[in-house]
Order: structure tokens, then sequence, then C-alpha cells
């Protein structure tokens, strides 16, 4: 370090570096607020209608042995994530295959 450096820290040594040059700070929540948004629900909501007219409770929930979905099933966090996320995945899954059933397309770019 240079004469003019030593004279801006005042000795002091420098300051550690934070990763990726910047602190990120976290806000977190108390027990008293409100982190789940009314939108979050309405648009589960909509998910759920569009699904009904894809008949879903009798094409995808039968098939998998799933009580149909409620409007917090996506919105909320699980008591078991992993079965949460096995859900999504099947309903994913479930809608590449309606996509395909309904276009009649197999492969990509046909």
């Amino acid at each position: 370090m240079s004469d003019s450096e030593d004279e801006k820290n005042d000795g002091a040594a420098p300051a550690p570096a934070a990763e990726g040059g910047e602190k990120k700070r976290v806000a977190k929540a108390s027990a008293g607020d409100n982190i789940y948004s009314s939108a979050v629900f309405l648009t589960m909501e909509n998910v759920l209608e569009k699904l009904k007219v894809l008949d879903y409770e009798t094409t995808f929930c039968v098939k998998h042995h799933i009580t149909p979905l409620a409007r917090t099933s996506f919105a909320l966090p699980a008591k078991n994530p992993s079965v949460q996320f096995k859900n999504f995945l099947d309903l994913v899954s479930w809608l590449c295959g309606e996509v395909r059933r309904r276009t009649g397309r197999t492969r990509e770019g046909q």
C-alpha cells in the first residue's frame, strides 16, 4: 500500500470484502407480519379453474391417486415439501403430455 492509501485508511486495517462485492441484507418478517399475499391465492384459483377446464380431476387426479388440488396447494409451504414438489412435477408432466396429445406433436420441431 502506498503512503497516500495509508493516510486515507488512518492506519486501520482494511475491511474484509463481502462476497459479490457488497453485503446482502435479508429482511426477516416478525411473527405478526402476514408474509402471504392474497395475489398468490388468486393466482392459484385461476390455475385451478384452467385445470378444471382440462378435466384434470378425472384424468390426472385419478391416475396419480391424489385428491384434487386446493387453492393453497402450491401457494403455501407444505408439511412435506418433497411430496408437494413431486405433485407439482407430476402435474407439469401431465400438462406437457396433454399439449402433445392435443396438438398431435410428439417431438420438438414437428
